[in-house]
């Protein structure tokens, strides 16, 4: 699939593991905290880019260094959600 930028694949991981760990995304949902926000929740307020991933379920992705969205995407949201992203490669053009 193609995307962008890392934005677009920070939101196309968080759909993909949404149709496939629903319940353990839904689970995480006004869970996972950066400093001062959270990056996932059930409503868009307080958030600088959200995006919506399905019903009463918001993603922020504001402008993260490349390093940052993939921790936020791999260490906070994708590991705990039992999302098995071992198998997904990027390429950059």
């Amino acid at each position: 699939m193609a995307v962008k930028n890392w934005r677009g694949v920070f939101k196309l991981l968080l759909q993909t593991c949404n149709q496939e760990q629903r319940d353990c995304l839904m689970y995480l949902r006004n869970k996972v905290w950066g400093r001062d926000r959270l990056y996932l929740s059930d409503k868009p307020n307080g958030m600088v880019r959200p995006f919506m991933l399905d019903n009463d379920f918001y993603a922020d992705s504001r402008q993260y260094g490349t390093a940052t969205l993939l921790h936020i995407l791999c260490d906070l949201i994708l590991k705990p959600a039992n999302f098995d992203y071992s198998n997904i490669r990027i390429a950059i053009r």
